[in-house]
């Protein structure tokens, strides 16, 4: 059973309604999470999770290795890195992206802080609308910065189309154009990450 244990051994006297502490973490928004740092396993996780994660509490507590299989392979460092100094005592704050069963991606944002003697604890919450809001920004500066300082339409293009892809992690980008309409469709620009072999 995933729930909330608050004893004697942590400096609590009083009995600990643990029904009502369920309710009220269940009404906010986000996962509140607990974890043995020496044993390197999550004694608590929230049931939030169910929401958030799309897979329930008891799972996460059960296996510690199906926690980072849902996180981003790219982000998994910057949360090993943030755990370790929050474990030192230093509060920390730390965004990745999960991935869901549908191929879709998700931004979450996790503090993490010493909550007791080799236990680390925080609040993971969505924040893909922030992220979008501030991508969205981002890419419009830039865009407007590079087509702006374009001399034609093709430098445009391969400008607008290097932003995008940068700003979206996309490997290669392609655009055609039709002249008129009805017409024959033409090729205006490209664009391809340095890893990839576009002639490939």
């Amino acid at each position: 059973m995933c729930g909330v244990h608050l004893g004697a051994d942590e400096g609590m006297s009083a009995p600990v309604d643990t029904g009502r502490l369920e309710r009220l973490l269940a009404a906010g928004p986000g996962v509140v999470w607990e974890a043995d740092v020496e044993r390197r396993r999550l004694v608590y996780v929230s049931d939030g999770a169910h929401e958030l994660l799309g897979c329930p509490p008891e799972s996460l507590v059960a296996d510690m290795g199906s926690v980072l299989e849902l996180v981003h392979p790219d982000d998994r460092p910057a949360i090993t890195e943030a755990v370790e100094r929050a474990a030192r005592g230093a509060p920390e704050r730390v965004r990745f992206r999960v991935l869901s069963d549908e191929g879709g991606v998700r931004w979450l944002q996790s503090s993490i802080r010493s909550v007791a003697a080799g236990r680390i604890g925080g609040l993971v919450y969505d924040v893909s609308d922030e992220i979008r809001a501030e991508l969205h920004l981002t890419v419009q500066r830039a865009l407007t910065q590079a087509i702006g300082g374009a001399a034609s339409l093709e430098d445009a293009a391969r400008a607008a189309l290097s932003e995008l892809c940068r700003a979206f992690n996309w490997d290669v980008g392609g655009l055609w154009l039709e002249d008129e309409p009805g017409g024959p469709i033409r090729f205006v620009a490209g664009h391809a990450s340095p890893m990839v072999d576009a002639g490939a």
